[in-house]
């Protein structure tokens, strides 16, 4: 197996709507490239309103700080 960090290029993340009481956060890798990834994120409330939303670039590296 290999060890992989990254180290985040860019990251976006939106404020949609005031939450309140339990909140149900889930992310995804949307695609992954050799050296770079990308992520995206939602954050929603237990009826399933969007409370938030993050997209992120990640540039992967093997552990030790070489290239992935």
């Amino acid at each position: 197996t290999h060890c992989i960090s990254s180290a985040a290029s860019d990251v976006y993340k939106r404020q949609v709507s005031a939450g309140s009481g339990d909140l149900i956060a889930t992310a995804h890798c949307e695609r992954r490239g050799r050296s770079i990834s990308f992520a995206r994120g939602e954050v929603r409330s237990e009826d399933g309103t969007l409370v938030a939303l993050a997209t992120g670039t990640f540039k992967l590296m093997a552990r030790g700080g070489a290239q992935a």
